[in-house]
C-alpha cells in the first residue's frame, strides 16, 4: 500500500492498516508533521513509531519536505503535504478530504444504525468527502507521485532527533458550534458505480500541465450553465495583485453569481471570524448565497447536476496554487446527483447564514 497524509493519528485507523498489512504487505508513506489535533489518540510520531515495530523492514516512511517542519531539512511545498490519497496493490485508490484522524474519520458505521453513540459521536465529527477507484491506470498514476515524494523527502530527514509535540502542548482549540436549527442525524449509505464508463480527471497541486488544479476548476466553473454547489472548509482571498491564478477562481464564482445562477456557497465556522466575510464581499461575492455551517472539513463543488469535483485543496493561495493536495473531476451525473443529495441537506439542515455586524448583504436581481 502506498499513502500520502498530511495527519495521521487515529488509533482505530492504526489498527485498520496494521491488520490489512498483515504480514506480508508492504506500505510506502509520506506523512506530513501538523500539530496534533485535540481529538488524536497518538501523535504522528508514535504513529510512525508502531508502524515501524509492526512492519520492519515492509516500511518506507518519509516526513514530507515542508516548509517550517523541524523534521526536514529543506522544503518543496510552502507549509503544508495536504494530500490524502492511499493506493492499494497498484490496482486502487481511496482520495478524500479527511485526514486518518478521529474528527475526519470517526469510528461508526451508521448501517444498520444499531449503536446509540453514533450520533453522539458524528455530531463532533467533520463532512468530509471520500470516493474509492478501482482503476489500475490512474491507481498507478498517484503511486507514482508518492513514490517522486517519498523518494525526493527520504535524503532531506533530518538526522538528530526532533522532540515530538505533546497533544497537551497543542495550539488547535475545539471551536464552539455556531447555534443554528437542530436537525435529526441523517447518514447517507454509499454510491456505487459499476460497469460504466466514467471520465475522471485527476487534479493536483501544485503541478502544472494537463493535471493543474487551478486551471481545471477554473474550467469546471466556467462550464455552469444552471447551478453551483460549493462547500469548502474556507475561501481566503489573497491581496491585490497575487495569486492571480487563485483570484481567478473566486472571480469566475462571482460571474456566475452576477449572470443569475442557482450558486450556493457552504463554509466552515473559520470563515465567521476574522474578517474573512467582509473580504469575500470586497471580493464582489454575494453573501446572500454565503451559508456558515460548522465542521464542514470537505472541498467539493457540484455543476448543473452532472459533475462532481472533490479532494484537498483548500481555497487558499497556498492551498490551490502551492501545497500538496490532490482531487477528482468525476464526469458522471449519478455520483453528482448523489454528492448534491447530501449538499442540499447540509444548506437545509445544517447551514445558516452568518454575517458579522459590518457586513451588508446586497439583494440579487
Amino acid at each position: 500500500m502506498h499513502t500520502q497524509l498530511y495527519d495521521f493519528t487515529s488509533a482505530h485507523v492504526l489498527q485498520a492498516v496494521e491488520a490489512g498489512t498483515g504480514n506480508r504487505q508492504d506500505l510506502s508513506l509520506v506523512l506530513d508533521h501538523p500539530a496534533p489535533n485535540p481529538a488524536a489518540d497518538q501523535t504522528d510520531e508514535e504513529t510512525e513509531a508502531a508502524l515501524g515495530e509492526e512492519l520492519g523492514t515492509r516500511l518506507q516512511f518519509a516526513w514530507a519536505a515542508e516548509g517550517g517542519d523541524p523534521k526536514v531539512t529543506k522544503a518543496f511545498f510552502p507549509n503544508a503535504y495536504h494530500i490524502k490519497v492511499a493506493v492499494k496493490d497498484h490496482s486502487s485508490f481511496w482520495l478524500s478530504s479527511g485526514n486518518w484522524n478521529n474528527t475526519n474519520q470517526p469510528d461508526i458505521n451508521p448501517f444498520p444504525k444499531s449503536n446509540p453513540k453514533i450520533d453522539a459521536i458524528a455530531k463532533k465529527s467533520d463532512r468530509d468527502w471520500h470516493v474509492i477507484v478501482q482503476h489500475p491506470g490512474l491507481a498507478k498514476t498517484f503511486e507514482a507521485y508518492l513514490q517522486h515524494d517519498l523518494e525526493s523527502a527520504t535524503p532531506l530527514q533530518a538526522g538528530a532527533a526532533v522532540p515530538a509535540p505533546t497533544l497537551e502542548a497543542s495550539t488547535l482549540s475545539v471551536e464552539t458550534p455556531i447555534p443554528g436549527r437542530i436537525a435529526p442525524a441523517k447518514y447517507f449509505e454509499p454510491f456505487q458505480i459499476t460497469d460504466e464508463v466514467v471520465s475522471i480527471q485527476p487534479i493536483l497541486t501544485p503541478d502544472s500541465g494537463d493535471g493543474n488544479y487551478a486551471a481545471n476548476i477554473l474550467k469546471l466553473i466556467q462550464s455552469a450553465k444552471k447551478s453551483l454547489y460549493i462547500q469548502t472548509q474556507y475561501i481566503h482571498p489573497p491581496r491585490p495583485g497575487t495569486d492571480a491564478d487563485f483570484h481567478a477562481l473566486i472571480d469566475v464564482v462571482k460571474d456566475k453569481m452576477n449572470e443569475g445562477l442557482d450558486v450556493r456557497i457552504v463554509l466552515s465556522q473559520y470563515e465567521a471570524t476574522g474578517g474573512w466575510l467582509e473580504k469575500l464581499q470586497e471580493a464582489g461575492l454575494d453573501l446572500s448565497m454565503v451559508r456558515i455551517q460548522h465542521g464542514v472539513h470537505n472541498k467539493g463543488f457540484i455543476v448543473d447536476s452532472e459533475t462532481v469535483a472533490l479532494g484537498s485543496q483548500n481555497w487558499s493561495g497556498d492551498g490551490v496554487l502551492r501545497n500538496r493536495d490532490a482531487s477528482l473531476i468525476i464526469y458522471h451525473q449519478g455520483a453528482a446527483q448523489y454528492f448534491e443529495k447530501i449538499f442540499i441537506h447540509d444548506w437545509t439542515t445544517l447551514a445558516k447564514q452568518q454575517l458579522s455586524a459590518h457586513t451588508a448583504v446586497r439583494t440579487s436581481e
